[in-house]
């Protein structure tokens, strides 16, 4: 780990040392679990803003729930449908 050093005022102090108390756990852990949860936000956000697609999953309520696992056979008939195979 690399050492970092912050400043914080009373009132973040205090609650650190809070919740240091409370839980059992160090200064330390506690601002690393902070900054994990706050990290996984962030790049859920950003993912989600790059790839239009993911933002839109699960827009639809109603849609058939077995879509994504017979979409190949789905495609394939309305082919053969359309070329007069089927």
């Amino acid at each position: 780990m690399i050492r970092v050093q912050i400043y914080l005022d009373s009132n973040h102090l205090n609650i650190l040392d809070l919740l240091a108390a409370q839980t059992g756990t160090s200064r330390s852990q506690i601002i690393r679990k902070a900054v994990e949860a706050e990290g996984k936000k962030v790049t859920k956000t950003k993912k989600l803003q790059k790839n239009p697609l993911l933002a839109m999953a699960g827009f639809i309520k109603d849609g058939p729930k077995d879509l994504a696992s017979n979409v190949d056979e789905i495609y394939t008939r309305k082919y053969h449908q359309r070329k007069g195979l089927y």
